[in-house]
């Protein structure tokens, strides 16, 4: 084959006659696995429930009647809570005092408890005092185990009664069947009166209230349950709520009952409170 041959053979002819298996690769992009991402869903945790709301009372009766009638009920001795609640309303709006909404505290303390308290028991209201003790009204529901010592723990929430049993539920079907597993159980008479350091704001309605309201209005505070209402042991420390209940039939459905005030649990000192 001669050069003159080769001279005018054009490159891209002599490559298109070229057999198939020898002719030069092309740079062409190779094939690429491409590796989708796996979908991931997303999970909306569910939000606690807000901080309670607060607002002034607003009462339904006439202030003039209401008054007139609690003074003469009060000088003969008698007590009614269809008037000693409205004329309470009507002392709180004056004094400025907002009260938070039972509900919004109950779901709120629900969901904190559930959190925050280790043993998982829930919630109650502790008598601020000995004299704010109740024994003819309770609301809430206790706290026990479920299956008598056997099963998950069932929290208190809301819970106030000077009987410290148990509801019949949490009974066993005899009460020889805790000795199978060697408890010793021993229930309160009574629940135990709050004993941890209370703000000076709380204390001063609690005095006004007194002054005004003498021996009608108890006081209680929450706090958190360690034992199934059986004997009383060290507990952690909630943000408490301070409650001034009027007692009353209705107490359970919420009649009555104010909640007026609430601090931070540990946050104060009395040195820090009375300077």
């Amino acid at each position: 084959m001669s050069i003159k041959f080769w001279e005018g053979f054009r490159r891209e002819e002599f490559q298109e006659k070229l057999p198939e298996a020898v002719s030069p690769q092309r740079d062409e992009p190779a094939d690429v696995m491409v590796v989708e991402p796996e979908k991931v869903e997303t999970v909306e945790l569910p939000q606690p429930p807000p901080r309670p709301r607060a607002e002034l009372p607003s009462p339904s009766e006439s202030i003039d009647h209401i008054s007139q009638y609690v003074d003469l009920a009060r000088d003969i001795g008698f007590f009614t809570p269809d008037a000693m609640i409205p004329a309470f309303e009507h002392f709180l709006k004056k004094m400025d005092f907002p009260v938070f909404n039972l509900s919004e505290v109950i779901a709120y303390m629900d969901d904190k408890a559930m959190h925050d308290n280790p043993h998982k028991l829930g919630w109650e209201w502790k008598p601020l005092r000995e004299k704010d003790r109740r024994p003819k009204i309770g609301f809430g529901s206790a706290s026990w185990f479920g299956n008598g010592f056997h099963g998950s723990p069932i929290p208190a929430s809301d819970y106030y009664s000077e009987s410290r049993t148990p509801p019949v539920e949490a009974w066993p079907s005899t009460v020889t069947m805790f000795n199978q597993s060697n408890h010793t159980i021993t229930y309160d008479a009574h629940v135990s009166v709050y004993d941890k350091l209370v703000p000076m704001h709380a204390l001063k309605k609690v005095a006004l209230i007194e002054r005004e309201f003498t021996g009608d209005v108890a006081f209680f505070v929450s706090d958190y349950v360690t034992s199934p209402h059986i004997i009383a042991t060290p507990n952690p420390r909630p943000d408490p709520f301070l409650m001034a209940v009027i007692a009353n039939g209705r107490a359970r459905e919420g009649i009555g009952r104010f909640v007026l005030d609430i601090w931070d649990e540990p946050g104060f000192g009395i040195e820090r409170m009375v300077k």
